[in-house]
């Protein structure tokens, strides 16, 4: 493990996870992705490897959302009105 296991486990294990997750964030806040036109619906994977991974691939499209600057994460909390 990159990062090690159990009580010394390395504090830099949640930073990168925040990392990651802004980063995924950022990409789906400013883009909306869909399968490529030319990609199959049946996806055939590589059996005998360690990591599962397809065998030609997945090709996606970033298509740009308009007014995605503006957009602001809203809480999933309801409004109270008094």
């Amino acid at each position: 493990m990159p990062f090690g296991e159990g009580p010394r486990i390395c504090i830099g294990l949640r930073f990168a996870k925040m990392q990651m997750i802004s980063g995924l964030v950022t990409i789906f806040k400013k883009y909306r992705v869909e399968l490529a036109t030319d990609m199959e619906r049946q996806i055939e994977f590589e059996p005998k490897s360690i990591i599962t991974y397809p065998v030609s691939g997945i090709r996606l499209r970033f298509i740009e959302r308009k007014g995605w600057e503006g957009r602001v994460l809203q809480s999933s909390k309801p409004k109270v009105s008094s």
